[in-house]
């Protein structure tokens, strides 16, 4: 199966628009309405680990909004005493006093403990009106709602596998993933655990009726970029640090 391999420095970008206007979908807004990330991975738990170990970073990123991060990640909670990660769905909302608070869902299952479980099949969304998020991860579903109202990210760029790879980013806030990636997927939608199942039982298929704005599976890349296989335009950049540092 081909896939994307991320060692801690690699990672892709979603071009905010096409210059010659051919792509579909609102990356830029896309935050404004009901989203979804989908993403299957496999965890390089002992590079994750080695890394933890020597900086106490707290997140690997798959796919983020930067800026007060947004999206899906792996990290370890504070309190485990054992090699293991949780999947993580974040945003991030304004907390009516000036200030901003997280909103997040830590998956109760703990990943990439033996050989046997590193791949893991995550899915995040989120409902505007509704106001709520869900983290979907290995046919485990789970829903959290909420009053405040998301944070602005029309300035942020949708990262593959970091938070933020920027000069301006403090280290230890980049989050760079180590491990595979097998699927990725955004949509403009606010995708339930019914959808989440569909589009996992069967990456091959693109169901149109998801709303995808980029869809990606690495079987057909240049050194530069990865195909959109939903056809949206919308293929990711591989970020060139000297090329893209904006």
């Amino acid at each position: 199966m081909s896939k994307g391999i991320f060692k801690g420095n690699d990672c892709y970008f979603v071009p905010p628009n096409n210059k010659y206007g051919l792509n579909s979908g609102d990356i830029v807004n896309l935050t404004l309405n009901d989203f979804s990330f989908v993403t299957r991975i496999e965890i390089n738990a002992d590079e994750m680990q080695k890394i933890w170990n020597e900086n106490q970073q707290v997140e690997y990123a798959i796919i983020n909004k930067n800026g007060q991060h947004c999206g899906i990640s792996i990290t370890k909670a504070f309190n485990d005493d054992f090699k293991g990660f949780h999947a993580k769905g974040t945003i991030w909302t304004h907390d009516g006093s000036g200030g901003h608070k997280s909103i997040e869902i830590l998956s109760k299952t703990i990943f990439a403990t033996s050989d046997d479980d590193n791949i893991i099949d995550i899915g995040f969304s989120y409902s505007k009106d509704k106001k709520y998020i869900t983290l979907f991860y290995n046919n485990t579903f789970e829903k959290k709602y909420f009053t405040e109202t998301i944070v602005d990210y029309t300035n942020s760029y949708t990262w593959i596998g970091t938070s933020n790879p920027l000069d301006d980013c403090p280290p230890p806030f980049r989050n760079f993933f180590y491990g595979e990636m097998h699927f990725g997927g955004i949509y403009e939608s606010c995708l339930e655990q019914e959808e989440f199942e569909s589009i996992f039982n069967d990456i091959e298929t693109i169901d149109n009726k998801h709303k995808p704005v980029c869809v990606f599976d690495f079987k057909k890349q240049t050194p530069y970029k990865v195909l959109d296989i939903s056809f949206n335009g919308n293929s990711i950049i591989k970020y060139d640090r000297e090329l893209y540092n904006f």
